[in-house]
């Protein structure tokens, strides 16, 4: 979403009028830098209408005290203007948001992009996002048919292309790591892949390098990566970490090494104290 409308009587909204009452101008700047931060990750957004972002880069976003922070967003969630909750992801906290009311302030862009060619269509199997290729190919048909035929709907085109077998089944799925915004969608990591890299990169904690890896492009939208480019840079990142992890395993090899000689040690010394005595004793007898 390129922006959204702003009425210049948004600030006479009772609810938003009470809120600047209530916490200052914090209360009017956390209700409309929000629906700017949902606008932004619109493409990102679930059929239900939540968007999830990381709770680290969220907070980050508005400069001001977390717990005021989330006492203007408990404010505006008994008003049903925005409503929050938060997931936990392993180490890692995510806050979902939305807002009822978004899709009615969408601009023009967007508002038409999605009619003509949405970024989500449903198929036999579920939702289905669809990738840039695709959306272009479904412009052209539809271009093609309006020349000689009536137009043709989204869903009936869609069932005549190629369309990439439905993402892996949400058990099999470990996490996701948000593309850059023209790819739109996540990049699926599954159990089958962790698995795989574990194998490869044996001395790194394949799972917490993962959710590293999520969170650095969750907080850095500019430097998200392609769908040709996501892997690339998952391996380049686990490479690296494989570097650092070769060193400890190598100091823990020989400490481990240098443990056993010495214990080795010990066993001959006490052997050859234990025949010495034995001999003493035979001599004095």
């Amino acid at each position: 979403m390129k922006w959204f409308k702003h009425k210049v009587g948004s600030g006479d909204d009772p609810d938003i009028d009470d809120a600047y009452s209530l916490y200052g101008a914090e209360g009017y700047y956390v209700f409309f830098r929000t629906l700017e931060i949902m606008g932004r990750e619109y493409n990102r957004m679930d059929e239900d209408g939540w968007v999830e972002i990381s709770w680290e880069f969220f907070r980050k976003k508005y400069r001001i005290s977390p717990k005021k922070l989330l006492k203007v967003l408990a404010y505006f969630q008994e008003k049903t203007r925005i409503f929050f909750r938060f997931r936990e992801d392993g180490r890692m906290r995510t806050i979902q948001l939305k807002c009822p009311k978004l899709d009615g302030l969408r601009d023009d862009y967007t508002r038409k992009k999605n009619s003509k060619c949405p970024d989500i269509v449903r198929t036999n199997s579920g939702p289905l996002l669809l990738d840039k290729d695709i959306k272009n190919k479904i412009k052209i048909k539809n271009k093609n048919k309006n020349k000689s035929t009536e137009s043709t709907s989204v869903d009936s085109v869609c069932s005549e292309l190629e369309i990439p077998a439905p993402e892996p089944q949400a058990e099999n799925v470990f996490l996701r790591i948000p593309l850059i915004e023209k790819a739109g969608g996540d990049y699926v990591v599954t159990d089958d892949m962790v698995a795989e890299w574990e194998e490869a990169y044996p001395a790194v904690d394949v799972k917490q390098a993962l959710r590293n890896i999520r969170e650095w492009n969750i907080s850095r939208p500019k430097q998200r990566k392609t769908k040709r480019g996501i892997r690339g840079h998952i391996t380049s990142w686990l490479a690296k970490e494989q570097d650092r992890g070769r060193g400890q395993v190598k100091t823990t090899i020989r400490r481990d090494w240098t443990q056993d000689v010495k214990e080795q040690n010990e066993r001959e010394a006490d052997l050859w104290m234990k025949r010495k005595l034995e001999a003493a004793d035979a001599k004095h007898f």
